[in-house]
Parts: structure tokens; sequence; C-alpha cells
């Protein structure tokens, strides 16, 4: 049996570019555990998508922030 963790993180930055300085910083990360029992061959069974997951919720920030909300 064999395990291991998965982190994956992005961020992104909006700029105002008449002030020229950095409006928004916005982070997101996702964790997940990967798994693979070995019998005989070696076969992930569990393979989290870290980043699939984090894209989304980085997506999501950014719409809420330009939609008005926080």
């Amino acid at each position: 049996m064999s395990w291991w963790d998965r982190k994956s993180e992005l961020g992104l930055a909006i700029w105002d570019l008449h002030a020229k300085v950095q409006a928004v910083d916005v982070q997101a990360q996702a964790k997940g555990k990967g798994v693979m029992p070995a019998f005989g061959l070696p076969i992930p069974v569990y393979v989290p998508a870290t980043r699939s997951a984090v894209c989304k919720a980085l997506g999501t920030r950014l719409a809420k922030l330009l939609s008005g909300q926080k």
C-alpha cells in the first residue's frame, strides 16, 4: 500500500494600470491524498484532481470579486 499527498496552489493579481498599483491579489489552493494498493501491479486507485479543483476555486473567487461580492 502506498499513499501520497498532493497540493496545488494558484494565484492571480489584478493591476490598476492607470494608478500603476496592484489592486487585488487572489490565492487558491487544493489538497488531496492519493492511494495505490500493490496487489502484484501497482495501480493508482485514487488520484486527487487538485489542479482542476484549484482552477475552479480561483475562477469562483474571481467571478465574485468582479461582481462586487466578497
